[in-house]
This record gives structure tokens, sequence and C-alpha cells, in this order.
């Protein structure tokens, strides 16, 4: 028989103390998978994937953070006019990918993109505390502006 969850005494002694979230800044990170994203008011499509930090680059308070808990989404919007002007490549792909210039006229995108998973990057994060409308957000949440090759 199962004790009443409610007649449960909570031991204030065992109180976990609370996680920070990483402060903005640059991190070494990994690209972890992918997943499909989708717009539905513009229609566009694209990939997000998921950004697994694992330590600070730059010097700042990392007091009760624990960076491998943070897991960022960084989304890659692929549309007609991005595949025509290859700013997929020249914006994400390239910069962040050096070996991909080589690549790139033989591999098709979703091959290149698929490989870039599991890869390091440097990823520069920032909070963002307002939405779209510029209505303040309850909680900050993180927002990768940018990544770079790790190599």
């Amino acid at each position: 028989m199962t004790e009443d969850i409610f007649n449960t005494v909570i031991d204030l002694g065992k109180t976990t103390p609370m996680r920070r979230p990483a402060p903005p800044g640059r991190y070494l990170a990994v690209l972890g998978e992918s997943h499909p994203i989708s717009n539905k008011k513009t229609g566009n499509e694209g990939r997000a994937y998921t950004v697994h930090l694992e330590s600070p680059l730059d010097d700042q308070d990392m007091t009760d953070v624990d960076v491998t808990k943070e897991r960022i989404e960084y989304p890659v919007w692929i549309t007609e006019k991005s595949l025509s002007s290859n700013a997929v490549l020249n914006t994400f792909l390239i910069p962040v990918f050096p070996e991909y210039a080589e690549q790139a006229d033989k591999l098709p995108l979703s091959d290149l993109l698929e490989q870039a998973t599991g890869r390091p990057v440097i990823a520069s994060l920032a909070l963002e505390t307002k939405d779209r409308e510029g209505n303040p957000l309850k909680y900050p949440r993180h927002l990768v502006i940018s990544l770079e090759s790790a190599t």
C-alpha cells in the first residue's frame, strides 16, 4: 500500500540549488541532431539543430551554471530565394564548415546539412527578453546569434 503523498513531510535540508542559465557569450559547442521546421504563416521550411554547449570561451560568471544541461535550437531556414542565391551555403554551411566549399557542388543540400550533425562549433549566445511584438517575456530565453568554425 502506498502512503498518501500529501501526508509527506518535506525535508528542507534536501533542496536542490537553483540552476542559472548560461550567460550570454561564446561557447564551445556541438551541433546536435536536427529536425524539420516550418512557418505556417510564410510556408518556409528548414531544419532546427540542437546546439549542445560544452564550455565557455569568455571570462564570465559561471556560478551555478551547468552548460552541459543547456539545449538551444538553431534554425536554418530554406526558401526558394535562399536556394537560388546559395544563401544556405554562404551564410551557414561554408562559414561554419569551410571544407564544405569543396563539396557544395558535388553533394545535395540534404547531405551537407546531415553531415553538420555532431560537428564542433563556436556558438555565440544572447538572451532574448522580449517577444517579436516587443512585449517582455516572463522567462528570458537563449538565442544563438551566430555559429563559427571551431577548427
